[in-house]
């Protein structure tokens, strides 16, 4: 599943609050699971069980399911396209594992210094609504810079080592508005990776669910525009998102 601004801004705010002394990055993990082969239904979109349940809220308690479903759904974007799991999972073999701290320790700071002011941790979801307005402009959106690239190509190779570099430098990279066919990072990833990862990635077996979640769209795009570019090969992966259980 994609690294979103709210996975990273809700990693630095429960570091932070884990420890009411100040914070320990190392203590909080996070996870890039690969969930093509899991067993279907494995995870359920939070929107439909708030959907499911919120009939049977009680009016009287504030706030209730009923009032979260309306904040999940109002235009200014209190959504952030969470994932339930629905029972025990076996990961193993299907995931990869890095502390905040590796991330940090990595040049996350460096990459998206607006992720490293602690008093906007306090803020949390407030926070990702302010990280997502630039994916508002359709101006004024720069080349990505080379510098940028390396860092997030670094992150994943030390964080997320193997199979797992590729998805997640890509998904460093969208946290942040890019341009279309950006030369600068298609000829990076063509640089640094050869065809045949890319190829053994499967990419055209990814199902993104982009829905209200701009860095998600960003994520689909720049791996549709990276496999054009290296393999000749149009997925549009932002055509197949997952379908809503019923």
């Amino acid at each position: 599943m994609p690294i979103r601004l709210i996975v990273a801004e809700s990693g630095l705010h429960r570091a932070r609050h884990r420890n009411p002394d100040g914070y320990d990055p190392s203590q909080i993990a996070l996870l890039i699971i690969d969930t093509r082969n899991m067993p279907k239904a494995a995870f359920v979109k939070d929107l439909e069980i708030i959907d499911a349940f919120s009939g049977y809220s009680d009016p009287y308690v504030q706030p209730n399911l009923a009032y979260l479903q309306q904040l999940r759904l109002r235009p200014i974007g209190y959504y952030f396209g969470e994932y339930l799991s629905q029972g025990y999972l076996d990961i193993e073999g299907k995931c990869s594992q890095a502390t905040m701290q590796d991330l940090i320790g990595s040049g996350l700071f460096q990459l998206m210094p607006e992720l490293e002011s602690k008093d906007s941790w306090d803020q949390w979801a407030k926070r990702v609504i302010e990280l997502r307005r630039p994916f508002n402009e359709t101006v004024n959106i720069k080349q990505t810079k080379k510098s940028d690239v390396r860092r997030a190509i670094v992150i994943a190779e030390r964080c997320f080592p193997g199979r797992w570099a590729i998805p997640v430098a890509t998904m460093l990279l969208a946290l942040r508005p890019c341009l279309d066919k950006d030369r600068v990072i298609l000829d990076a990833f063509a640089s640094m990776y050869s065809v045949e990862e890319v190829r053994r990635l499967s990419l055209r077996d990814i199902k993104i669910d982009a829905i209200r979640l701009p860095e998600v769209k960003q994520f689909g795009r720049l791996l549709n525009d990276i496999q054009c570019h290296l393999l000749g090969e149009d997925i549009d992966l932002l055509k197949n998102p997952f379908a809503m259980l019923r």
